[in-house]
């Protein structure tokens, strides 16, 4: 169990430490958990619930100071998990999601200590003082990381057992319904993105690729090729048109100028 921890907690520092540098994308569950899984040996089980997780949060998105769930310490601790105890995707699910709810409260209480220095960062830029500025600066990145990590090290070392007797103790039937549950959040987590990116024309798309999917019974893979092929497609077509109207718009400038000439030299 010691090393399951070390490797969940060097996993999550790694995954959250991307924020202070820029966002690379490596703190996403398809890629988080996927990680998990190959260090505990277990690569095909770590990216199917790296996947399924990814569709859970995929509506999740921050406005402003807003977090409405911490995916990354609700993938990586579900995922770990799930993967630790071998139990299903749809466990690592109903793991992940109040998880991350819980993330964000523990989050929200490091950045509130955090915000308690900034009248010391302020003090050190009137004073000039750069190495204090910096000493600070990085003490709380190292605060930061040594949190991230504990708290998955903690998190695993001391909570498996006792997430394993959770689930023994859940009846049956009870199980089952978190398990259909937790198969629906995929489809929650698509609505909640098309409620940011739906317009009315594409109607018709989405209605072509249910159809495909029900009746061609092709898998998601080869919809998703034809539906790169057919955004290509109106891609280059809309910049052609776009090339075209301005071409026009320029030659129309020039014939105006044209005449404007004409006209002065008679």
């Amino acid at each position: 169990m010691l090393v399951n921890a070390l490797i969940v907690g060097f996993v999550l520092m790694f995954a959250k430490a991307g924020a202070v540098w820029g966002n690379l994308y490596f703190n996403q569950p398809i890629f988080t958990v996927m990680l998990i899984g190959l260090f505990l040996g277990n690569p095909v089980e770590g990216i199917m619930i790296g996947a399924a997780l990814q569709l859970v949060f995929l509506g999740v998105v921050n406005v402003g100071g807003q977090t409405p769930q911490d995916l990354v310490i609700g993938s990586v601790l579900g995922g770990a998990y799930a993967l630790i105890l071998g139990k299903s995707v749809t466990v690592a699910i109903a793991l992940a999601v109040p998880i991350s709810l819980l993330g964000v409260f523990l989050v929200s209480i490091i950045n509130m200590i955090f915000t308690a220095n900034t009248s010391k960062f302020e003090k050190y830029v009137r004073e000039r003082n750069e190495k204090a500025f910096l000493r600070l600066y990085a003490g709380q990145i190292i605060v930061l990381y040594m949190f991230f990590f504990l708290l998955g090290f903690v998190s695993i070392y001391f909570g498996t057992n006792a997430i394993q007797g959770i689930i023994d103790w859940i009846p049956d039937a009870v199980m089952s319904g978190l398990s259909v549950s937790a198969g629906m959040l995929p489809a929650l987590g698509f609505a909640l993105l098309l409620l940011t990116l739906w317009k009315g024309e594409y109607a018709i798309y989405f209605a072509l690729g249910f159809a495909i999917a029900g009746y061609a019974k092709i898998p998601i893979m080869g919809i998703a090729i034809f539906a790169t092929i057919i955004a290509l497609y109106i891609f280059y077509d809309e910049l052609k048109k776009k090339k075209i109207a301005d071409l026009v718009t320029q030659q129309t400038a020039i014939s105006a100028v044209d005449e404007e000439e004409d006209f002065f030299n008679e």
